[in-house]
């Protein structure tokens, strides 16, 4: 009797070792929530400082857990990344994030992900899906000098002044 136990043991154990696997893969490989999505850049020229604004539109198949961890990489190769944020319910969201002051200027991109929890094998190891990326364009900080001369600001004198003149050395 104790031997078909012990067999029955074997056998249960063995199956659930064997179907494990098979399971967990199959946890794992489940499709992406979301079928199709569309960048629209609103904001193409962007200086430090400003916020660059992008529209996303998106077809979502199933609703499940994400979080959005975005960056924008500047043209010296500099990356800025951004506080994750939970993905929006909504399948058509806009996003805004301040350029950084000393990003450089010229091409730049902003590149994101969403790590899916659609399970509880991807609560513990997230579906990772990285996103298309977006291209836009960092400008050169325009320097902003008063100008001193309106409204009475400073006034130019009419003479020549003592130190004009060689009088104060």
């Amino acid at each position: 009797m104790t031997k078909y136990i012990v067999w029955w043991f074997v056998a249960v154990f063995g199956f659930g070792v064997a179907l494990t696997p098979g399971i967990t893969l199959f946890l794992l490989n489940e499709p992406s929530p979301v079928s199709s999505s569309k960048l629209d850049v609103l904001t193409p020229e962007v200086a430090p400082g400003q916020d660059f604004k992008m529209h996303v539109s998106s077809e979502i198949t199933k609703k499940c857990k994400g979080t959005i961890w975005r960056s924008i990489i500047d043209s010296a190769g500099v990356q800025t990344n951004y506080k994750p944020v939970p993905r929006p319910d909504d399948p058509d969201f806009s996003v805004s994030l301040t350029v950084p002051l000393g990003a450089a200027p010229g091409p730049a991109t902003y590149q994101s992900r969403i790590e899916w929890e659609c399970n509880y094998v991807q609560e513990l190891w997230p579906r990772v899906v990285l996103l298309r990326r977006a291209l836009f364009t960092i400008t050169p900080l325009a320097k902003q000098v008063p100008d001193l001369t309106k409204q009475g600001a400073y006034t130019f004198p009419s003479e020549p002044t003592a130190v004009a003149q060689g009088i104060i050395q």
